[in-house]
């Protein structure tokens, strides 16, 4: 059984993870107490040295400060759901250095839906036969109004996997400045009232389309797949994880 805290425990989707862990009996998860912004370094310190497993739902800034506490305290051979969105890549590769140096084990989510997980891997394989035969791909992804990043991560993570998939060395941002550049992937942000998250990935031909997408009905799907992606995540072994790695098979 891991003793898990959620790190982000005041927010939305650290609530909805309370809530399932409170009521429901999860295999292999142990909810032993939460975090915030609002608690000081010593708080955060001794907590995290009776987790085994942290499920973060915060802000970069906050998540970077829990890699920095487990770096300077030495709490090595931790387990980190890394859920939150908007880090920059310096951001990261600080996040990847001290799980690496620190024997612990990350995985990146920028998406923790199930679903989304799907839409990638079947994105993927598509983009292999309909590439090579000029299809131009755009991603167009809907959040409501008080989103704060844009484009979402779970986009820039499908646009980038993609990208790196067929080769293609830039994304493109919206908006358009000129008409289509080719070997570019096109991402579109759209924001308004309180939708919960939509994503479209086209695949557009001269003569046909292909799209498949995904929409979120409910917050509460992020909060169940957090917690099948936790138990993946108890499997790892140290290192720090993209979404990229996580296999079907795994669920």
């Amino acid at each position: 059984m891991s003793k898990t805290i959620i790190y982000g425990i005041s927010g939305r989707m650290g609530q909805g993870v309370k809530k399932l862990l409170d009521t429901k009996n999860v295999p292999g998860l142990d909810l032993i107490g939460g975090l915030d912004a609002n608690n000081s370094e010593q708080e955060v310190t001794d907590l995290v040295k009776k987790a085994d497993l942290i499920i973060d739902f915060s802000q970069p800034i906050a998540s970077l400060n829990l890699f920095n506490i487990i770096s300077r305290n030495n709490l090595a051979s931790k387990k980190v759901l890394l859920c939150t969105t908007g880090f920059t890549e310096a951001e990261l590769t600080i996040i990847r250095n001290i799980s690496v140096q620190n024997n612990i084990t990350t995985l990146k989510a920028a998406n923790t839906s199930l679903g989304i997980l799907i839409l990638h891997k079947l994105a993927l394989r598509a983009a292999e036969t309909l590439f090579e035969q000029d299809f131009n791909i755009e991603i167009i992804e809907t959040h409501h109004k008080h989103k704060k990043d844009a484009p979402s991560g779970t986009a820039k993570l499908l646009a980038d996997s993609l990208a790196q998939q067929l080769g293609i060395s830039t994304v493109d941002q919206h908006p358009r400045a000129d008409i289509r550049e080719e070997n570019v992937i096109g991402v579109h942000a759209v924001r308004g009232g309180g939708v919960f998250g939509e994503h479209e990935i086209r695949f557009i031909s001269e003569d046909e389309e292909i799209c498949l997408s995904h929409r979120a009905l409910s917050r509460t799907l992020f909060a169940k797949g957090a917690l099948v992606l936790a138990r993946v995540l108890n499997k790892k072994s140290p290192g720090f994880y993209d979404y990229d790695e996580i296999n079907l098979e795994d669920i």
